[in-house]
Formats: C-alpha cells, structure tokens, sequence
C-alpha cells in the first residue's frame, strides 16, 4: 500500500506541479522519520516507465552512518512498481 501512495503522488506531482529551479521536492516522510525528495527537473521518460533521482534524508545515521542517500529510481506506472537503479 506505501508503495502505491508514493507511486501515486510522484506522478501526481511531476503532472501538476509548477516551474522549478532545480531543487528537491519533498514527496513524504515515513513513520520513522525519513524524509523523501526527488528532483523534478531531472524525470525523463521512456516508454511506460519514469526515471528520476531521489534523496532520502534520516533523522539519524543509517548502518552506515549516512544521514542521506541518492538513488536513480525506474518507476512502471504499469504495474505500480519501481526499482532502483543507482545508489
């Protein structure tokens, strides 16, 4: 079900959302405290799938001791599911 509410507002944000200059936009923030971006600016599209780049912010460090990651996301509006390509 998580899976499908950020699948569901990442597209509704990149559909209607307004000009950017190139900043991280906040999608949510889990139960535990992390914060999700991803960078509007920087989704492509390739047949039925998104391509964007996401920062995860924690409250705390991760195991290993990192307070953020990236990661470039493939996103099937097909079948709700998406993947990370690079961390």
């Amino acid at each position: 079900m998580k899976k499908i509410t950020l699948l569901l507002v990442i597209i509704f944000t990149v559909l209607f959302s307004t000009t950017s200059w190139g900043e991280w936009e906040p999608i949510s923030v889990s139960g535990s405290g992390v914060t999700l971006y991803f960078d509007k600016d920087r989704v492509r599209k390739s047949g039925k799938y998104l391509y964007f780049w996401e920062l995860q912010d924690y409250k705390k460090p991760n195991p290993y001791g990192n307070l953020s990651t990236t990661s470039y996301v493939q996103l099937d509006c097909s079948i709700f599911r998406f993947k990370r390509l690079k961390f």
